[in-house]
């Protein structure tokens, strides 16, 4: 059997942000995609369905992210001692 994504659609639970069968859930949905025994596990306790296709994550879409380059500021403090 295949990993598959599984969306959460009991009406009190469809836009659940946590965990659930120690499985993560964003939106009332899987993040990841879990196996079958947790899809049964999750399908018998809560309605709930198999999401038609796994989401992209953002992120593998994205381009990196690189910080601005700043040069360190001195700051040029003279206390000459005679």
């Amino acid at each position: 059997m295949t990993e598959k994504q599984v969306k959460l659609t009991e009406s009190s639970m469809r836009g659940y942000n946590g965990h659930l069968f120690m499985t993560e859930f964003q939106n009332g949905k899987t993040i990841t995609p879990v196996s079958q025994r947790k899809q049964d596990r999750i399908l018998a306790t809560v309605r709930s369905e198999i999401a038609a296709k796994p989401a992209t994550k953002e992120l593998e879409t994205m381009p990196p992210v690189t910080p601005p380059i700043k040069e360190p500021s001195v700051s040029e403090d003279k206390h000459e001692e005679s």
